[in-house]
């Protein structure tokens, strides 16, 4: 009789460790799938587009390349900068670096983010505007940034976002000056990011730019404290200008990896 109880037990024991072995291997499996399906379909980006292409050959323009770049972008920079340790901000100040006014009674926020390119010595800077009372976006922002390293400045200029998100991508080196790579639209010259719709010139013709921002010089090639000081110049509408919302100010102590 004990024998049958022992052997009952055992043989429960016995299934319930199948069972969870078996569930260990679904998990696994279910992740594997989940890793496969999220790859990133870049030839669907130019469904819509037949004005890439340089030749018969199939070899894809500037503009596809752009379009190409942006893509992945948007797909890789979500995944770097939900990690801290990528965040430049965050790791030296252990929180998100948001920095907040207040404007016809609504809370405007202002966040930052700084991440080391994947594939380069390059950085990724991301600056987008939200509206903490509403809960929603602002869009049509045009930004008045300045970059200072040890209390020197390297850049003073404008640039513009229709979605409110201003994305610029930063290649240190030793020029003496930063060279600004992007389109320029006509109110305040500002350079517009990817994307953004914007009118060059007063004839009334809109344009999208194809060219992603670019500051290529002396910003993050040295150590140092650098300050990144933002305004926002119009809100909400192009034509909507503003000069309440300023001195959202951001730094670092920037060390260069040897």
């Amino acid at each position: 009789m004990k024998n049958k109880k022992l052997i009952y037990i055992l043989s429960i024991v016995i299934i319930i460790f199948i069972i969870g072995f078996s569930f260990l291997i679904y998990k696994s499996e279910q992740s594997e799938k989940n890793r496969i399906k999220k790859q990133i379909e870049l030839d669907l980006v130019y469904n819509e587009l037949d004005s890439i292409y340089i030749d018969e050959e199939s070899h894809i323009s500037d503009k596809g390349n752009g379009i190409a770049a942006k893509s992945l972008y948007n797909e890789i920079f979500p995944i770097i900068s939900e990690n801290d340790e990528f965040n430049i901000f965050k790791n030296e100040n252990g929180s998100d670096i948001v920095d907040a006014s207040t404007y016809d009674g609504r809370d405007i926020a202002v966040n930052v983010e700084l991440t080391p390119s994947a594939l380069s010595n390059d950085f990724n800077l991301k600056i987008n505007t939200y509206d903490n009372t509403n809960k929603e976006d602002v869009v049509n922002v045009t930004y008045f940034l300045s970059i200072s390293n040890n209390n020197e400045k390297l850049l003073n200029q404008y640039f513009f976002a229709q979605d409110g998100v201003l994305i610029i991508n930063i290649q240190p080196n030793d020029e003496p000056q930063v060279k600004i790579i992007g389109e320029i639209q006509y109110l305040h010259n500002a350079y517009v990011t990817f994307g953004s719709k914007y009118m060059p010139d007063l004839s009334g013709i809109n344009l999208t730019s194809a060219t992603p921002l670019q500051l290529i010089g002396p910003i993050l090639n040295n150590d140092g404290i650098y300050t990144f000081d933002i305004q926002l110049r119009t809100i909400d509408e192009t034509s909507n200008v503003v000069y309440t919302l300023s001195d959202f100010h951001y730094e670092i102590n920037f060390e260069k990896d040897n």
